[in-house]
């Protein structure tokens, strides 16, 4: 059943003289620019567009009025934006659960695949490196962030390694992106900025590009943490504070240049609520005996799985 009708005036619209490709998930405001500087109708605004469609249900938005419009300017199937949105990212089924907002606001196509054209994508995780021409395509809309990375293997493999781990059961966006967040905030200084073999890069920039040397290393965490043997070494009741260290110091070794245990205790202030679901679990009982309830539960959807 068709949602909406287009007047006549758009009618007259949809036989555009120059057609523009819709890029993979680009979003309906990037296309509509592209399209309207491609055929030169700088008069048509984005509010114009959208009065242009006929509202025919009243809970219907204004941005999915533009989109539709947009739909109907670049001949486009209905839903076609919508769907890239929904396709972007895993949603969260959670109501108002806004766990895809740490992903940002929208990303930037590889400045070489889209020939210059500045095309905006949505919000994703389908990967953070250009395949065919090896450039970090990560989150933000800063083209001087499309760094190079054919002569860093690692991070080109840690983007294959991530579309792997996402299709763990176990696998979840909120902890691997705040996850990321806490690494990238320990790489963004001068004092460790050196640790990250990124940093030999020509052209990095500490700010511009911290978020790309940590993506490695937390893909690595991330890897680990979905891994039962070693996450029931990190989490067991018995464990000091100092044997977590030197067992995640042991897994940042392998990836940084540098002495790493300041990062350790940072990772371990990120898994302190999974220590306390942990201890609630094994506490004692008044006889002083140890008592375990497996499996150990969520307190909330985007806990960090234990069972």
């Amino acid at each position: 059943m068709q949602t909406f009708k287009v007047k006549a005036e758009m009618q007259e619209l949809r036989g555009l003289p120059f057609s523009v490709k819709v890029r993979h998930l680009e979003t309906a405001e990037s296309y509509f620019n592209r399209l309207k500087n491609a055929n030169s109708i700088e008069f048509l605004t984005q509010t114009r567009l959208s009065a242009s469609v006929l509202r025919v249900r009243a809970e219907i938005d204004k941005d999915e009025l533009f989109a539709t419009g947009t739909e109907a300017l670049g001949q486009l199937p209905e839903g076609w934006f919508k769907n890239q949105r929904l396709r972007a990212v895993p949603r969260c089924q959670a109501e108002k659960c806004a766990c895809t907002q740490l992903l940002g606001d929208a990303y930037l196509l590889c400045s070489l695949c889209a020939a210059g054209e500045r095309v905006i994508q949505y919000p994703h995780v389908a990967g953070f490196v250009c395949r065919q021409h090896n450039r970090w395509v990560g989150p933000g809309l800063d083209v001087q962030s499309q760094l190079p990375v054919a002569d860093f293997p690692r991070i080109r493999r840690a983007d294959q390694t991530l579309a792997q781990l996402k299709r763990h059961p176990a696998f979840d966006l909120y902890q691997f992106m705040t996850l990321w967040q806490v690494i990238s905030a320990w790489a963004k200084t001068e004092e460790h900025a050196g640790c990250f073999p990124l940093a030999m890069h020509a052209a990095f920039e500490l700010e511009t590009h911290g978020a790309a040397a940590a993506f490695p290393v937390s893909v690595t965490i991330m890897k680990r943490l979905l891994s039962g043997p070693f996450l029931t070494r990190l989490l067991h009741p018995t464990i000091t504070r100092v044997g977590a260290v030197d067992i995640l110091s042991s897994v940042l070794a392998l990836e940084l240049c540098a002495p790493t245990d300041s990062l350790a205790d940072e990772l371990l202030v990120w898994l302190r609520p999974v220590y306390f679901r942990v201890a609630v679990a094994t506490r004692k009982d008044p006889a002083g005996k140890r008592k375990t309830a497996f499996p150990i539960g969520e307190a909330w959807r985007h806990d960090l799985s234990l069972t």
